[in-house]
């Protein structure tokens, strides 16, 4: 039998409120963060090189399904609330069964 993990997805704008690109320096900061405070677990900035035109980057992981990761996420939600000036960034989670 396959393992169960969770995958959360974090959507957050290309552009600031002004309308200027996010420098993709924070995407791949986000991408750092969560792989540090995860223990190595696999992050993956899904838009490399994304084009401008695009509204949002994804980033994601596959965690083991816990509360203390599930509280991880609640609370870097609200970095991304300040480092993107966003009043609800959305932060996605849903199981995943790897076979």
């Amino acid at each position: 039998m396959g393992k169960t993990f969770r995958r959360y997805e974090i959507l957050v704008p290309t552009k600031n409120q002004d309308g200027q690109p996010v420098e993709e320096a924070k995407f791949e900061t986000i991408a750092k963060d969560l792989a540090s405070e995860l223990a190595g677990a696999k992050v993956f900035l899904a838009n490399t090189g994304y084009r401008r035109e695009e509204s949002h980057a994804l980033i994601y992981a596959d965690v083991e399904d816990s509360s203390d990761t599930k509280e991880l996420f609640v609370r870097y939600k609200q970095r991304l609330k300040e480092r993107f000036d966003q009043k609800d960034p959305w932060v996605i989670s849903y199981e995943v069964r790897v076979m």
